[in-house]
């Protein structure tokens, strides 16, 4: 037997086979599936290196090898830019990029090793190791399945209508790769947010520091939401049950509940049977969720006075001005004057999604985020103004703020050329406080909705679909009336 191993390693038919096997491997078509992978704390799946592999990351694979382009191009990863590889040959992915561009045939579903690009070099990203977040491999399978659950997820703008927001200007590809890789951030963040994973007090020191001090606004939304689900674990149930108590906050607990009854529980299952909630375990969820709510609101509105600071101590005397008239403005409740100051040069830029640094941004950036820090704190009368801003956000997901758009909703119509009566504004800013105020109730909604899903998936997933649109679409249609 090894005589004739011997012989037949002579033969020109093993040299072929191991020459094939080194040209397999040179070209990338044998995977070394766990090379260089380690498992991080908490048990995360972790590559070796800058790279991260995370949930979205799966799902985007799936919808690929599953040729299901009305999801692909509807998802925040599109085929532009991240397709690059160093010194590498993209012309394969082309179809996609056109694809995804607007011209173009659907694709069709790639091969497995085609997939296996896609994760090593398209999808696979720095920025959620950057951010020390992590997705465990438990997460990794629960979001896929939610993905398929789901058809969509409110709050993430596909191409089209990421065109349609910058008003169908022709975009660099550098400035939409950069779109793209923050959408994956706002990805790996939301994982977090919505318990996948665990938020720990080291999570939220994380985010707070990328908000004050490198001086990343794009992610502030998620930091708020992400904290607040932080505190929620931590509200002990008889300090929400006091907060429900109060009259004020009890009366419009009450008042949600009733009106969200019917999504909350299936009529035809019994109060308290397996996969519902008692009356008092959604006012409890509802309480916890506007307390944590509220503690987050203090937090932000520290880190407000700390980025006024910031801005006045700026070396650039004129940006050090605009923050004194906004916060003179802001604190004497004068909207007219806060808007005037608001609206000057670098603040308007801002206001346009247009900072002159598109890597980091300037001093700038301090006014322009306690401007809209105040829309969470509900500081005075520049609460309307900063609402705009604030539902503007909520509505674009795409971490721009556009004056020209829902920012006139709330702006032009009482603030006018600065001759609004006080009683205009006092109107419109309760107006904007009751959309505020609805906007948190979908926030507790969507708590017990993420609770409520883990018990009855299906029947959630029909919660989900139709009671979120109706919140958003009464919300939208008392702007229209106002407008």
């Amino acid at each position: 037997m090894f005589d004739f191993l011997r012989r037949m390693e002579k033969s020109w038919v093993i040299w072929a086979m191991y020459g094939v096997i080194i040209l397999m491997f040179v070209g990338g078509y044998i995977p070394c599936a766990n090379v260089g992978q380690s498992s991080g704390p908490t048990g995360a799946l972790v590559k070796a290196g800058p790279h991260s592999f995370t949930a979205s990351d799966l799902q985007m694979a799936r919808l690929v090898s599953e040729g299901d382009t009305d999801r692909i191009i509807n998802s925040p990863f599109h085929f532009v830019g991240l397709a690059k590889v160093e010194g590498g040959d993209t012309s394969r992915f082309d179809h996609y990029t056109q694809f995804a561009a607007g011209a173009g045939t659907p694709p069709k579903a790639p091969s497995h090793r085609l997939v296996d690009e896609l994760v090593e070099t398209y999808l696979i990203s720095d920025f959620g190791r950057s951010l020390g977040l992590r997705v465990s491999d438990e997460a990794m399978t629960d979001r896929i399945e939610w993905a398929q659950t789901f058809r969509s997820r409110r709050g993430f703008v596909g191409v089209e209508r990421y065109l349609s927001t910058l008003d169908g200007r022709k975009i660099s590809p550098a400035r939409f790769e950069d779109f793209v890789k923050r959408e994956i951030v706002r990805e790996l963040v939301i994982d977090m947010v919505q318990a996948m994973t665990v938020v720990t007090d080291q999570d939220v020191d994380i985010w707070v520091t990328a908000m004050t001090e490198t001086r990343n606004f794009d992610v502030i939304r998620f930091d708020a939401k992400a904290i607040a689900r932080h505190l929620v674990a931590k509200v002990d149930l008889n300090d929400s049950a006091a907060f429900a108590a109060d009259e004020a906050n009890g009366a419009a607990i009450q008042e949600f509940y009733d009106k969200n009854k019917p999504r909350f529980q299936d009529p035809n299952v019994a109060e308290g049977a397996e996969g519902t909630l008692s009356v008092e375990d959604v006012k409890l969820e509802i309480a916890a969720e506007l307390v944590a709510v509220k503690n987050a609101e203090k937090l932000l509105a520290r880190a407000s006075e700390e980025m006024v600071a910031a801005a006045q101590a700026a070396p650039d005397q004129s940006l050090a001005e605009v923050a004194s008239a906004w916060k003179a403005a802001n604190d004497l409740g004068d909207v007219p004057a806060l808007f005037q100051a608001t609206s000057t040069g670098p603040i308007t830029r801002i206001l346009h999604g247009l900072p002159p640094d598109q890597k980091r941004l300037g001093p700038q950036v301090w006014p322009m985020l306690q401007f809209f820090m105040n829309s969470v704190a509900g500081i005075g009368t520049g609460e309307a103004l900063a609402a705009g801003v604030y539902q503007l956000n909520e509505e674009n997901r795409v971490g721009m703020f556009q004056a020209d758009t829902g920012t006139q909703r709330y702006l032009v119509r009482f603030i006018g050329k600065g001759t609004a009566d006080e009683a205009a504004i006092k109107e419109t800013s309760e107006k904007v406080r009751e959309d505020l105020q609805s906007m948190r109730a979908v926030t507790a909604y969507r708590s017990l909705v993420n609770e409520l899903r883990s018990k009855n998936k299906e029947r959630v997933s029909k919660i989900f679909n139709d009671a979120i649109e109706q919140e958003y679409e009464a919300m939208s249609n008392r702007q229209q009336v106002g407008e």
